[in-house]
């Protein structure tokens, strides 16, 4: 995908929508680091070519932020602006002080940044000596910083960028470059690209869960529902606790896993129409929901009942199988192709369970080579299996592909999984540390 070459995001300034044509940041910096993050900002204004360290068999050279998403980026300028925050440094002493105050600090200056300014996306600064405390682990406890940070940016309405000091001094230049770039235009409320849709009102709905391991009487399991229309926009989802989880060894692997009840899998599905039409004032045609762990027959029955009505409803797992090791087979030569399998075979195993290689091979991407993602290993497939629905497989392989180009906080040529399967677990992981659960539906732009 070249926004370059697709004239610039699919979304480009709309008076009506936003305020301001520029993207306005907020800045809140450790003490004594103000200048390394202020020129690291500052270059995503800048050009920047690929290197050696880039992945240059897909990434184009950077043209600067104006350029390749046709609005400006706000940066501030100096620690007297407003939109600049600066934290004094974490006193040194044991991890759980040192964690508490650190989030001491940042809320502070997230409340100033709140109250005196006006900005689309906050950047929080991470210096490398806070990785002592940024995951506490013990029997009783499970403190990581980014999450919680995240969370108390989601309970103020700001939508957030951590930046770690290793990535600002990160060779990647470009690739460094796009990526947050991407990251900073879609957290403003932008939309870089969409899915090429057939017109069909579709909805795909993720679904995730938190579990809080330190509970001491039971376990907490918090559920996410993410639901994207045909487009692959209208990121929105909401978060509940489950009522009655049921827990049930997954046969993958071994390990408990929370599933639903048929009341719990009725409220989620109920939850999805009201999401899709408060969105479309009107409900799909078809609606697929997929998730990791298998489905039960309470979960069937509960989402296909309060899902009636819509004509076609695909309840689907998609699971990494990592048994099958296929390679390619070069039918000129005669011999094991020095490439895997191409990204998009897919392999029917019966009625209800394919193989499907979103990791592969990809053709004629640039300068007419192929590509093989991360280099190494050989790909192994995911395997799609089928609870309810009639969709064709040719159709549930394509959007499965499309989906794995939906995450939009990362710079990758494609995620090994839908975004419909990896977003949900880590929006309810930081959901779960919210002090409250609101009624409303939020915007996925808030957890990235």
């Amino acid at each position: 995908m070249c926004l370059i070459d697709c004239g610039g995001p699919f979304e480009k300034y709309d008076s009506i929508i936003h305020s301001s044509k520029n993207i306005r940041l907020g800045v809140i910096c450790a003490a004594g680091h103000e200048g390394l993050l202020r020129t690291f900002l500052n270059q995503l204004n800048e050009r920047a070519t690929v290197g050696r360290y880039d992945d240059s068999d897909y990434l184009v050279d950077f043209p600067g932020f104006g350029e390749a998403f046709k609005c400006g980026l706000s940066i501030p300028s100096s620690n007297n602006d407003p939109e600049w925050k600066t934290i004094p440094d974490v006193p040194e002493g044991e991890p759980i002080p040192m964690y508490q105050k650190a989030i001491h600090l940042v809320t502070e200056k997230l409340k100033e940044l709140e109250t005196s300014t006006s900005i689309d996306v906050a950047i929080i600064y991470i210096p490398k000596r806070w990785a002592v405390f940024e995951k506490i682990v013990t029997n009783d406890i499970h403190f990581d910083l980014h999450d919680q940070i995240k969370a108390i940016c989601v309970e103020r309405g700001i939508r957030s960028q951590l930046i770690r000091e290793s990535k600002v001094r990160n060779e990647n230049t470009c690739r460094m470059r796009w990526w947050l770039s991407l990251a900073l235009f879609t957290k403003a409320m932008r939309t870089p690209w969409m899915l090429e849709s057939s017109g069909e009102k579709v909805a795909y709905v993720g679904i995730g869960y938190s579990i809080d391991e330190a509970s001491k009487d039971e376990h907490i399991v918090l559920g996410c529902s993410h639901v994207f229309d045909s487009t692959g926009q209208w990121l929105r989802f909401r978060l509940s606790q489950l009522q009655k989880p049921i827990w049930r060894e997954n046969p993958f692997t071994r390990q408990k896993n929370p599933f639903m009840s048929r009341n719990d899998a009725y409220l989620l599905g109920d939850r999805t129409r009201q999401l899709f039409y408060e969105a479309q004032q009107s409900l799909p045609n078809r609606v697929m929901i997929c998730k990791r762990i298998p489905f039960l027959n309470a979960e069937v029955e509960g989402l296909l009942s309060a899902l009636s009505g819509i004509p076609h409803i695909d309840l689907l797992t998609i699971q990494q199988d990592r048994i099958w090791r296929f390679c390619a087979y070069d039918t000129v030569k005669k011999k094991v192709h020095g490439f895997p399998v191409k990204r998009g075979t897919g392999l029917i195993l019966d009625d209800l369970d394919m193989l499907l290689w979103l990791h592969g091979n990809v053709i004629n991407l640039k300068n007419n080579r192929s590509y093989f993602q991360g280099k190494s290993r050989i790909p192994t497939p995911v395997r799609v299996t089928r609870y309810a629905g009639d969709t064709p497989v040719e159709t549930i392989a394509s959007e499965l592909l499309a989906l794995t180009k939906m995450d939009w906080n990362t710079f990758v040529l494609y995620k090994q999984m839908p975004v419909t399967v990896t977003t949900p677990n880590s929006i309810a992981r930081i959901g779960r540390l919210l002090h409250r659960l609101v009624a409303d539906s939020y915007d996925y732009r808030l957890f990235m």
